[in-house]
């Protein structure tokens, strides 16, 4: 087939011979005339579709097995292992020097300013809402509320209403900051959370880490904690939460024992739903290969089944309710056989994403329920319940909403500003040094192979990408011909080769980060200089560089196809790496000569790793731009508001080797 289709090409070349192109303008308007036909989302397209039929699998998984307890026991212990490895486990458990900085006193509870260590100088700041009402007796059961994406955290409205009726319920109601939320934010330059735990996820992801890791064992200290107290029953823990929240309420829940009710708001749909509507979401929602071993979110309900479930959703979420009720009805084929489906409950409201008032309600009345075995199902069994949550917020005390001074847990409202206080990009910085200690001595041959593991880079045969002409002709005496370059996915890579009237130089491959026009300069004189040149858009970039949707628009690096390959357990430098390699073939089998390539940009990531997976292939590897070395982008980022992507970043790698160290090879 590749030598069938060189044939063409040579012929092509052939007849088309005539005079050099003498200016750079023509070269440009031949490197930005489309190739494909409605491309711009050819990269999205194809990996969703992946991601789309990979997320139904993991659905029937689940459901075949929810006709066989020992079959769903194992896929539940076999998932979770699976899970945990995946981020590299959890640290140790270290002294939480758990300490109160104050007492507010209010009607019928109090408040405690709680702070601690989740691991050493990596502090925690929280409200502890304590009953003090004659109608509740000790040990109190207890809740922990992980905030969503309020910039305010723990002083949000919303998660002081829910401390404020946890209290009033009787609930013992731990309402924490999140990493770079209300007091902990981790740098004095302010920015978006979500930007923040985007950075955060993309350079732990470097090490076999994850945000979610980081944010999970947040909230596991926060239940050691709570598990300690004297006045809590340690058997009876919830958790509850909105968006951001709620993602962490069910994985909680998935992940942590302790938990024997939970009820996630404005989370739980279905991967397919959610990264079609509104992207992949932060680093704490997504592990790294999960849609391989079984995690999805109807896994996620079902990790720990049957620990009681209540679902809310909004009609008009960013979380597509149609996804919503695909899970709530897979749930129901799941646990239905078991006699089981009655632990699990499902609220609808209508409006928009939010932690609605009927929503915040049915959550306590379910931890009602299941913590202190009360025969409510909703709030309108309860009079007194109803009445609390119906009347203006005068009735219920929350005219006293705390303000950002009287709320402070530190001095200053910022726990980076105490003693011996590390950010998460030091604790990062940390665990680098850690496995830079560890990292085995290797040969340049084994660091090749560490990189082609680790990138995913398939063989050839594997990847099987093939050369098509999608059209062929001349300007200036230059043989123009139009490339696709298919995969069996049906993802098809565009590129330009161009090939003066005398070759009589190394032909040159080009691609960078910002499409095949930015070459034209240097591609006008390798042409001058007799050098047969090929310019490709690899996925994700130039003309098929589109993303259907993105990540905290305006305020961060658009990299949810990175994210999308980070799901399948798979890795976009990987892929694009063996799209370049395609690529070189061409020219090294047509001309008989080992190109040069050249690359622009982060380009140089996958550049690096096709040269790994085959180092003959390339003559010469020229980097324009070059990004930073994994390692110093997480140094760096300890001082500076580095925002590395799931795009140029390889699971676990710098536990082997560093991109540019492939350089040496």
């Amino acid at each position: 087939m590749m030598n069938d289709w060189l044939k063409v090409i040579g012929a092509t070349v052939y007849l088309m011979a005539g005079h050099l192109p003498t200016a750079g303008a023509d070269i440009q308007m031949e490197l930005k005339r489309p190739i494909l036909e409605s491309a711009e989302y050819m990269g999205y397209a194809t990996a969703y579709r992946r991601l789309a039929a990979a997320d139904q699998a993991v659905d029937d998984t689940w459901c075949a097995a929810g006709t066989n307890a020992v079959a769903r026991a194992k896929l539940c212990r076999e998932t979770r292992a699976r899970a945990v490895a995946s981020f590299g486990g959890f640290p140790e458990r270290t002294p939480l020097h758990a300490r109160i900085t104050g007492v507010l006193k209010r009607d019928g509870y109090h408040i405690e300013k709680l702070l601690c260590e989740s691991r050493p100088g990596f502090f925690v700041a929280g409200h502890v809402y304590v009953p003090e009402s004659a109608d509740f007796k000790q040990p109190y059961a207890a809740v922990l509320v992980p905030c969503g994406h309020s910039e305010d955290g723990k002083l949000g409205r919303v998660y002081q209403h829910a401390g404020v009726l946890l209290a009033r319920a009787g609930f013992v109601g731990l309402v924490f900051d999140p990493v770079d939320q209300g007091e902990r934010k981790q740098r004095p330059v302010r920015r978006n959370c979500g930007v923040g735990h985007n950075a955060m996820g993309a350079l732990a992801m470097l090490l076999g880490e994850s945000g979610l890791r980081v944010r999970l064992w947040d909230a596991m200290r926060m239940l050691d904690y709570l598990s300690e107290r004297p006045d809590v029953d340690a058997a009876r823990l919830g958790v509850m939460g909105n968006s951001g929240g709620g993602t962490m309420s069910a994985m909680l829940a998935a992940f942590d024992d302790r938990i024997k009710a939970t009820a996630p708001s404005s989370y739980i749909s279905n991967l397919r739903r959610v990264v079609d509507g509104c992207g992949p979401q932060d680093s704490e929602q997504i592990l790294y290969g999960q849609l391989g071993y079984g995690l999805n979110h109807l896994g996620l309900l079902l990790l720990r089944h049957p620990t009681p479930t209540l679902v809310n959703a909004s009609h008009d979420d960013f979380f597509p309710i149609d996804g919503t009720l695909e899970t709530w009805r897979a749930l129901a084929r799941a646990t239905q056989p078991s006699g089981t489906f009655n632990r699990y409950e499902m609220t609808e409201a209508a409006g928009k994403h939010g932690w609605k008032a009927g929503m915040l309600a049915t959550s306590i009345a379910w931890m009602r329920r299941w913590l202190r075995d009360e025969e409510v199902v909703l709030p309108t069994a309860d009079e007194r319940f109803r009445m609390d949550v119906a009347n203006p917020a005068s009735r219920l005390g929350l005219e006293t909403m705390l303000s950002t001074t009287e709320g402070r847990v530190t001095e200053t409202g910022a726990v980076m500003d105490l003693p011996g206080s590390r950010s998460v990009y030091q604790v990062i910085r940390d665990d680098l040094d850690l496995y830079t200690a560890k990292r085995p001595k290797m040969t340049t041959g084994e660091r090749a192979a560490a990189a082609v593991a680790a990138a995913r880079i398939r063989s050839r045969a594997e990847a099987d990408i093939r050369p098509i002409v999608v059209s062929e002709g001349r300007t200036n005496g230059m043989a123009v011909v139009r490339l696709g370059f298919s995969e069996p996915t049906g993802f098809t890579m565009p590129g330009v080769l161009l090939v003066p009237t005398v070759v009589s130089g190394t032909p040159c491959l080009y691609a960078g980060d910002r499409g095949r026009a930015a070459f034209a300069g240097e591609v006008a004189s390798a042409l001058a200089k007799g050098r047969p040149v090929l310019v490709v858009d690899l996925e994700g970039l130039g003309e098929i560089g589109v993303t259907k949707r993105r990540i905290h628009v305006g305020s961060c690096v658009d990299d949810g196809l990175g994210k999308i390959h980070y799901l399948l357990g798979d890795s976009l430098v990987g892929r694009r790496a063996e799209q370049l390699r395609a690529a070189a073939d061409v020219l090294k089998d047509r001309f008989n000569a080992v190109p040069e390539i050249v690359v622009d940009g982060t380009v140089a990531i996958p550049a690096a790793h096709a040269r790994a997976a085959d180092a003959k292939l390339f003559a010469l590897l020229t980097i324009r731009n070059p990004p930073l070395s994994w390692a110093e982008a997480i140094r760096r980022a300890v001082a500076e508001p580095i925002q590395w992507t799931y795009t140029d970043a390889v699971q676990g790698a710098l536990r082997a080797y560093d991109w540019i160290e492939l350089l040496d090879l």
